[in-house]
């Protein structure tokens, strides 16, 4: 039987209906790797179970990690010439509802 792997926020409401949904079923729980996780590296995409049937979940609702994935793209941006904000605008950062950051 193939088992599934969630990559998302583990306080995320689709993550827990999406584990609560494989319950239902019988199955046992998805494998969860956070963004968190892929951020500091201590979980890596190319070491997922092979023949897994992977999920991956928006990074939204969580601020750190949003701030993460920006902070992880600007050399990529900015090779690009893509607008970004810099890694010390990025850190002084708060939550702004709508606010929308360049994400790619």
């Amino acid at each position: 039987m193939a088992s599934w792997v969630i990559i998302g926020n583990p306080e995320n409401r689709r993550v827990q209906l999406f584990q609560a949904a494989l319950h239902s079923l019988g199955l046992p729980h998805a494998m969860l790797i956070s963004y968190e996780q892929l951020l500091d590296g201590s979980a890596r995409i190319d070491q997922l179970p092979r023949n897994a049937f992977v999920r991956i979940d928006s990074p939204g609702e969580n601020f750190k990690v949003e701030r993460g994935l920006l902070q992880r793209g600007i050399e990529a941006v900015r090779a690009e010439g893509g607008p970004c904000l810099d890694a010390a605008v990025l850190e002084e950062l708060s939550v702004e509802r709508g606010r929308i950051l360049h994400p790619r």
